[in-house]
């Protein structure tokens, strides 16, 4: 719920394919305090993509927009994750080489998957999502992977949405 001054007021971000969504909250929220409905009843749900390739499409989107975000802190926090998962890769990669590399590995492992697991396991209960918890192991496995292939795909590949085709990072 906004004010339609608030909303006129706003600087969106008109050049990108999507976000004006995630544009405008986070504008809203230099102006002031934003708040969220945590109950169940305010969720509000939507289709998953149904093929890797919606998904690849969907998060390229995404992560493509938040070279624009108004908000420095959510342009570090996209920073800061996707510089978390390669070092993940790259120790890995280091460790096949030199084993002394493991323990490094292993430490930024338990320590991003800790957080990672209080901080899911705490929307999975406000969502009532808690059954989802049970593929956070393999799921985080596979997440350092998935955020490389995004990206790559990020930076040199073509989304399409809504019919178009586009570069996600530039458009």
């Amino acid at each position: 719920l906004y004010s339609k001054e608030l909303w006129s007021q706003a600087k969106l971000k008109t050049e990108r394919h999507s976000g004006d969504d995630t544009f405008f909250i986070q504008q809203a929220g230099r102006g002031g305090v934003v708040l969220f409905a945590l109950d169940k009843e305010a969720q509000v749900t939507t289709k998953a993509p149904a093929t890797l390739k919606e998904i690849l499409n969907q998060r390229a989107r995404w992560g493509g927009k938040s070279f624009s975000y108004p908000s420095l802190s959510a342009r570090l926090l996209a920073v800061l994750i996707t510089l978390l998962n390669l070092q993940i890769l790259i120790l890995l990669l280091l460790s096949i080489k030199n084993p002394g590399y493991a323990l490094a590995l292993i430490a930024m492992i338990v320590v991003k998957g800790l957080a990672d697991f209080f901080f899911l396991r705490h929307f999975a209960r406000l969502s009532d999502q808690r059954h989802l918890m049970k593929h956070f192991v393999p799921s985080s496995i596979v997440y350092p992977f998935y955020i490389l292939i995004t990206v790559l795909y990020i930076l040199f590949g073509k989304a399409e949405w809504k019919g178009r085709s586009f570069s996600p990072a530039t458009d």
